[in-house]
């Protein structure tokens, strides 16, 4: 993956970013088959798209501001010398003759701790996915944590820090703002049978050739419904929030008199990881079939769903 500075980023930055990229891919064991947690996660057909086009596909630094924000604390846990606590550990485990590695943040006792760097509206529009993803990484590193070192985890928390909260905002008390920049999130905790099974399909799914793998689910393009806005004349963020014209405005109606203060504003769907943060969306078909001005895949790229 070729890494640009179109925006004319500082130039230490730009290759910190650079050696950073650098550094994780020489972290992958070399001889054998390997996939970390995260990726297992993550869309098995984005994986595979970048690495079918992986001499094509290019990013931006900008890109990796916010990971490289959160590398800083990263960096602190790791260095901090924090007692009776285990920051960074590396680990990794076979599975079905595949490497599975991660590293998680930090390990108290009897509890592994993820901490996030994010931006207030994580909060506002936090969703069970989140969670469901932070699952899906914390309990292969409690696995991993029993299997090899035979340490019991009896709780999974995900901190998550924001960065652009403001302190004035929260002191005048605006309806919804936190009060702190940060809030914590409890992680279902799965058993080591299930959390085996997870990966041990996770793998398998891996492993398939492209075209035998199926496209980014909803979930894994950040998909967004449409979304009928009631709103109030005068103010920016919407009163009510429905799934239907109908829902809307009968919800308008029930003001009485008061309705006529109100309107509707219909917010179209959209896929925001296809959109927004994909390297990789140019090569997709499903990309090409509803964003794209072309609209025309040539025949030798084409790929199945």
């Amino acid at each position: 993956m070729n890494i640009t500075n179109r925006f004319e980023m500082p130039d230490a930055y730009a290759r910190l970013v650079r050696r950073k990229e650098e550094l994780y891919a020489r972290r992958i064991p070399s001889g054998r088959l390997s996939f970390s947690v995260t990726t297992l996660a993550d869309s098995a057909w984005k994986y595979k798209l970048t690495k079918l086009h992986q001499d094509e596909v290019e990013s931006d630094v900008v890109d990796y501001f916010l990971a490289f924000r959160g590398s800083m604390m990263h960096q602190a846990l790791e260095g901090s010398g924090l007692q009776n606590s285990i920051p960074e550990p590396s680990l990794g485990i076979d599975v079905n003759g595949v490497w599975v590695s991660g590293q998680a943040d930090l390990v108290l006792p009897g509890v592994i701790e993820d901490y996030k760097m994010k931006t207030v509206e994580a909060l506002f529009y936090h969703r069970t996915s989140d969670t469901d993803a932070l699952a899906r990484q914390l309990n292969p590193y409690r696995l991993m944590l029993w299997k090899v070192f035979r340490m019991p985890i009896e709780r999974l928390t995900g901190h998550i820090f924001l960065m652009n909260w403001v302190k004035r905002r929260a002191t005048i008390g605006e309806h919804g703002y936190p009060t702190k920049p940060h809030f914590e999130i409890d992680v279902p905790v799965w058993s080591y049978d299930d959390t085996e099974a997870y990966l041990q399909e996770r793998v398998n799914m891996f492993l398939k050739p492209i075209e035998e793998t199926e496209s980014c689910s909803p979930e894994e393009r950040w998909q967004q419904k449409p979304v009928f806005a009631c709103m109030k004349i005068g103010n920016k963020r919407s009163a009510k929030n429905c799934e239907t014209l109908q829902q809307a405005t009968a919800w308008i109606a029930e003001k009485g008199e008061k309705s006529t203060e109100y309107f509707v504003a219909e917010r179209p769907g959209t896929d925001s990881r296809c959109t927004g943060y994909c390297a990789v969306n140019t090569f997709c078909p499903y990309w090409i079939e509803k964003y794209s001005t072309a609209n025309i895949l040539p025949a030798e790229d084409a790929l199945p769903f």
